[in-house]
């Protein structure tokens, strides 16, 4: 079996699959414009935190809620967009019941009422088991009996639309061959026009090759749906902003699978930079370049006049998955800092030293030219919290460089070393996970000889300080 025979990802859509505060009818429509102005063609509505999607999936949806969804499907329509409700039936599931039949397919046939037309049942983060004993005597096994609920979704759907597909999360969406046995028989038992979603060999992938897709296309039967956990940040993630270009997916993935959707960040309009280049790679994967598709999506977000400020800044916010490694160019400005420091060179006299002071002003002015001047007033709201922790680490910066020099000042280190202690507890204290943090090490090789008393002239160059330390890329701690 093969996915698409066209030189591009046929189905190219995104998720609102988070968990955590989720998107209002506005956000969501602003979304979809934006969308599919940038070539997608599918938007899959299934927030965790929707509890009559997932929690309380039973309870029908108010008569307000369903407007909404009916003019977001109506948008969705006007931008060439297929609007696909999910529905995550996995609290106290009785499979084999009637009535729960019944309450999923009454859920499903409200939204195709309102125009919805393509469905999905999802049985990720559930742990499958069988919790009545006509459950018991019916399946030989949850994975038996989660494989007869879609079988049974999808033929009512079949009577009720033919052309409305349906997707389907399995409870096994993740991993490498050899992939468990439940995964192998649910796929054997579900109909093979079913679509499946598989995140890759992690749940965030770094990468995602040919060869993962097609072990997975060999224990279900199927080509997978690409269900891509970037750019989302939520969780343990949601400290993070992923700006960064989509990356480490294979050119031919297209002709492997059978579509690819985005699963997206809280941050709806922030989460259009890195959905411009996932755009890109969908529409044309073998002419995909990572950097080149960044540039143009920051250019287009933040124009002429923002562009350089929202990439040095977007620089210092890429943590991901895909970008594990510090960030560039402050993490390398920080490591010869401390190599100049360590071989003893002054620090008035460094040229390493001048060239971080001065990457350091021009991120504390690109901060503020954002606050001020980035055109797009939602965009600045919700980049706000990352301005405010790359602020606090750039001060912290700043006054380790002035303790840095202050013995060639003619004041002693020590005499900085007060306000370098409240600025350091203060950036640890931020909620938000940025680059700025690479400043750490610098930062405490400075505190410690500022309080020991030791000044930072020619006469301690051969006092033993600390070895030098790589740069982390985990949070900080404060302990």
């Amino acid at each position: 079996m093969s996915g698409s025979d066209a030189p591009f990802f046929t189905l190219r859509g995104v998720i609102e699959g988070f968990y955590g505060p989720f998107y209002s009818a506005s956000q969501r429509q602003g979304l979809i414009r934006f969308l599919g102005e940038h070539g997608f063609n599918l938007y899959i509505y299934a927030p965790k935190n929707d509890r009559c999607h997932r929690d309380d999936w039973r309870k029908p949806y108010s008569g307000e809620d369903m407007a909404a969804f009916a003019e977001t499907i109506a948008v969705a329509g006007e931008a060439r967009l297929t609007f696909c409700y999910a529905l995550s039936p996995s609290a106290g599931l009785h499979l084999a019941d009637a009535g729960e039949f019944a309450a999923i397919t009454t859920k499903l046939h409200a939204f195709y009422q309102i125009g919805a037309r393509a469905f999905g049942l999802l049985m990720d983060d559930v742990t499958p088991r069988l919790i009545s004993a006509e459950d018991a005597r019916r399946y030989a096994s949850p994975a038996a009996a989660q494989a007869d609920l879609c079988n049974r979704v999808y033929a009512w759907l079949q009577e009720l639309d033919p052309a409305c597909p349906l997707f389907v999360c399995p409870t096994d969406y993740a991993g490498r061959a050899p992939f468990p046995e439940t995964l192998h028989t649910f796929g054997a038992l579900l109909h093979p026009a079913i679509e499946l979603f598989y995140t890759g060999p992690d749940v965030c992938s770094s990468e995602i090759t040919v060869a993962d897709v097609d072990a997975f296309a060999a224990a279900t039967g199927r080509p997978p749906v690409i269900w891509d956990n970037y750019p989302v940040n939520d969780l343990a993630m949601a400290p993070e902003l992923h700006l960064g270009p989509l990356r480490g997916r294979e050119t031919t993935l297209y002709a492997h699978t059978r579509g690819y959707v985005a699963n997206l960040m809280l941050q709806p309009v922030a989460s259009q930079i890195p959905l411009q280049t996932t755009g890109e790679y969908l529409r044309a994967p073998q002419m995909y370049e990572p950097s080149a598709a960044w540039d143009r999506a920051l250019y287009t977000t933040a124009g002429p006049s923002s562009h350089a400020a929202l990439r040095r800044f977007a620089e210092t916010s890429l943590f991901s998955a895909l970008y594990p490694d510090p960030p560039e160019p402050l993490a390398t400005l920080v490591t010869a800092t401390l190599a100049s420091l360590r071989r003893g060179e002054q620090a008035a006299e460094s040229s390493a030293v001048h060239a971080l002071n001065g990457y350091l002003a021009t991120l504390t002015q690109d901060c503020q030219s954002l606050r001020s001047d980035l055109e797009d007033e939602l965009l600045r709201i919700e980049i706000r919290p990352w301005l405010d922790a790359l602020e606090a680490w750039l001060a912290l910066g700043r006054q380790t460089l002035a303790v840095l020099s202050a013995g060639l000042a003619g004041w002693p280190a020590a005499s900085g070393a007060g306000a370098l202690g409240e600025l350091r507890r203060a950036a640890l204290a931020q909620p938000c996970r940025t680059g700025g943090s690479v400043l750490l090490p610098l930062a405490d090789y400075a505190l410690a000889a500022a309080v020991s008393g030791r000044d930072f002239g020619t006469e301690r160059r051969a006092e033993a300080l600390p070895e030098e330390e790589a740069i982390s890329t985990e949070p900080p701690t404060t302990s």
